[in-house]
């Protein structure tokens, strides 16, 4: 989560995801929409004039299951069939987890969005979510 650089407390939650599939949501924190990206140097950094939390938090999910650092807990079988639908699912839970941790960003305006193709991801999340309202 990167906090809004104007109001955090009123501003709205926006979800990041990557696509690929299988590429980290990292990658748009880091050398697309976050706060900072880094100089030719590779050891410094410069602000991003048009990071996203300039308007919103930023949430970002490592998606689906076991890209970036997720990863799939003991108690799912190794042999577990990974689609759409369960990357849906994955998220919702993931979702739930972090509202629950941070109350104060589940009554405000929720954006769900991504690059490439988080444009299946985005959309099977967003009608998850709406038939679990």
């Amino acid at each position: 989560l990167v906090e809004s650089q104007g109001n955090p407390s009123t501003d709205p939650l926006i979800l990041w995801l990557n696509g690929g599939p299988g590429c980290s949501s990292l990658g748009g924190l880091l050398t697309e929409l976050g706060p900072f990206r880094p100089n030719p140097d590779g050891k410094t950094l410069y602000e991003n004039q048009f990071a996203w939390n300039k308007v919103g938090n930023v949430l970002f999910i490592e998606s689906p299951r076991d890209v970036g650092f997720s990863y799939r807990s003991n108690s799912v079988p190794a042999d577990t069939i990974y689609n759409d639908d369960k990357t849906a699912e994955d998220n919702v839970l993931a979702l739930q987890s972090f509202f629950e941790r941070f109350p104060e960003y589940k009554n405000r305006d929720f954006y769900v969005t991504g690059e490439s193709y988080a444009g299946v991801y985005t959309p099977t999340l967003t009608d998850l979510l709406i038939k679990r309202i």
